[in-house]
């Protein structure tokens, strides 16, 4: 029916992808970071001395730029803006990744035809999360895509104002990217749970069946949990348990 093995290799692939793609954007963001104290640092000494006094020891300077990298306000607006697309990146990574791993999957299923043939309900199944998370992953694909291109083309020109205007305008076509972006890879979850309970003795399969749907509720219940979490960065506005104070930071 279809490749199994391809398909796994494909979800080991998204799943490495993802973890690079975030752990670069980290590393941006600590590059920019460091940039930005270091000017911060020897505008500091020029001030205080003049401009005339010999530069300091390493070791000083190190003390000074580990202090300044805990604080945000060191980077300039456009290393912030910057930062901000990059962390479009991810989006683009997996959703590529994720379209490409349903159409490799929807190019190896074969749903019985003919005369007299009923079709699989787990092949139509199948079928139909393939579509949705290709059309999707696409769609995400393409709004974060020219987001980034014309954000960075934007900044690169020096038109900071017509940057945010071009934010502003395509507000409400990133937030349906992130829904189409959510959709595919809940989509994709939902074949590879199919897959795995296609493959198993039909003797397993409603015992399989209830299990994969258990983790089924309970990974889309963590990615609420986690994007509801996520709002004050958006809305900055905090929720009064939190504002009285919350769990220390793990």
């Amino acid at each position: 029916m279809v490749h199994h093995r391809t398909v796994v290799c494909i979800v080991l692939v998204t799943l490495y992808s993802s973890v690079a793609s975030s752990f670069s954007i980290t590393h941006s963001s600590v590059a920019h970071s460091k940039r930005a104290v270091s000017r911060n640092t020897r505008r500091s000494a020029e001030n205080r001395d003049g401009g005339n006094a010999a530069p300091e020891e390493c070791s000083i300077l190190d003390a000074e730029l580990g202090a300044g990298l805990k604080k945000l306000g060191d980077l300039e607006p456009l290393e912030r803006r910057l930062i901000r697309l990059d962390g479009f990146d991810p989006y683009i990574l997996v959703g590529v990744l994720t379209a490409s791993a349903s159409y490799q999957t929807l190019s190896d299923l074969e749903i019985a035809s003919g005369p007299g043939a009923a079709p699989d309900a787990k092949e139509c199944l199948l079928f139909l999360g393939c579509f949705g998370s290709i059309i999707c992953g696409l769609y995400s694909t393409i709004v974060f895509s020219l987001t980034v291109l014309y954000g960075k083309t934007a900044l690169g020109m020096d038109r900071e104002a017509a940057y945010c205007y071009f934010l502003e305008q395509t507000a409400g076509q990133r937030e349906r990217g992130y829904q189409a972006f959510t959709l595919s890879l809940a989509s994709f979850g939902a074949n590879i749970l199919i897959l795995a309970v296609d493959t198993l003795p039909d003797k397993f399969a409603p015992l399989a069946s209830i299990v994969a749907v258990g983790i089924f509720i309970f990974g889309v219940k963590e990615w609420m949990e986690i994007t509801d979490a996520a709002n004050p960065i958006f809305t900055n506005i905090l929720p009064q348990s939190a504002d009285k104070g919350g769990k220390e930071e793990i």
